[in-house]
């Protein structure tokens, strides 16, 4: 029987988003953050191909909002950086859930809709990498089983994820979704997001929108683009 969960791994919103601070005051990136995260937990917990969804996290208020929109919380070691979380996460299921598959999907991007999930899985073998808009790093990965790969998050990380699925004996399938490239970290990807969020029920760009930070966005841009002539 197949068994397919997502995680979601999560730190403390207060620690997130530290590249944005240049254009995003701290209480507006850790509100950011939260409410990004609403919307996929809105989309993943809805997804018919998946049979749970998993936060991974040490933050009691993300472990709400998560217990809120229907997902279980799983609570990593205190020393667990982002790829030990993942992993810790995935064995978790692996013992606790008897998941065969497990798709990770990070908490910030809010472009996500439920038919990426169902194409992405549909596709899948045994290791599937999602690369960012950038084309360096990992915004998802499907592994069947959860532990087939070494999770290797942080800059440039598709290549080593590449490096340890062959390392397993298994060659990974790279597959580009756009909506689940469109991941927030830097200020220029905020501008991607706003441009493809739609216009009815987001939060991510009623947020935007209702806080100014999109017309600062757009004035930014503005400036950037004079400049250039």
């Amino acid at each position: 029987m197949t068994s397919r969960w997502a995680v979601i791994p999560v730190k403390h919103a207060a620690k997130s988003k530290q590249r944005l601070a240049e254009i995003l005051r701290p209480v507006e990136r850790q509100q950011l953050t939260l409410v990004m995260l609403r919307d996929v937990l809105d989309i993943v917990c809805k997804s018919h191909s998946l049979n749970g969804v998993l936060v991974a996290t040490r933050s009691a208020q993300v472990g709400e909002i998560a217990q809120r929109c229907g997902a279980e919380v799983y609570t990593e070691s205190a020393d667990a950086d982002h790829s030990v979380a993942v992993s810790q996460a995935c064995k978790h299921l692996y013992s606790a859930k008897q998941a065969n598959t497990v798709m990770v999907i990070p908490g910030d991007v809010p472009c996500i809709t439920s038919e990426d999930i169902d194409v992405l899985l549909s596709k899948h073998d045994r290791i599937t990498l999602i690369p960012d808009s950038r084309g360096e790093g990992t915004n998802g990965i499907i592994a069947s089983p959860p532990n087939a790969l070494e999770f290797q998050f942080g800059k440039k990380s598709l290549g080593r994820h590449s490096v340890s699925a062959s390392e397993s004996g298994i060659l990974a399938q790279i597959i580009v979704n756009k909506n689940m490239s469109l991941d927030i970290d830097y200020p220029e990807d905020l501008a991607r997001v706003i441009a493809e969020l739609p216009a009815d029920g987001s939060g991510t760009r009623h947020f935007l929108e209702d806080s100014g930070i999109s017309g600062r966005i757009a004035k930014i841009q503005y400036l950037q683009s004079t400049n250039l002539h």
